[in-house]
């Protein structure tokens, strides 16, 4: 729902969830990284008229999610939303798997997991064989 002008610049967008009242954001993890860089820029005032928001839960998928993104988030910007990693690849039309992102991440993990897998659904990984290197079933 965000206009081209707010895709294009992360502060745009942040104006429009503040004076929307977005309480759910999915976002790329580039794009995301993008928006903590432009957010830090700001002087203290500023970041914190447009981080003063209702903001309660960011989602992200389409690319591996860096631990260090939502870690930024987290603690540079005392922001107080959840994050939830999504997994699932153009092929399976949808996500498939679900990681909620700890309060306390871990620091010795540089990339977030993928998770587990959702509702009456089985995931599979393969190694570099095709063999399966591991099943989940969903919660």
């Amino acid at each position: 729902m965000a206009t081209s002008e707010q895709r294009k610049d992360p502060l745009e967008l942040f104006a429009g969830i503040k004076q929307h009242d977005v309480t759910v954001i999915d976002i790329v993890p580039s794009y995301w990284r993008n928006c903590n860089h432009a957010l830090s820029s700001l002087d203290c005032g500023s970041r914190q008229v447009l981080l003063c928001n209702k903001l309660r839960l960011i989602l992200s998928a389409s690319e591996p999610l860096l631990s260090d993104v939502p870690h930024h988030w987290r603690f540079q910007f005392q922001h107080g939303a959840k994050f939830i990693n999504m997994f699932g690849q153009t092929e399976t039309c949808g996500i498939v798997a679900v990681y909620p992102i700890s309060s306390q991440p871990d620091e010795q993990v540089k990339v977030v997991p993928l998770g587990c897998p959702i509702a009456n659904t089985q995931i599979y990984l393969l190694d570099q064989k095709f063999t399966t290197s591991t099943n989940w079933s969903s919660w």
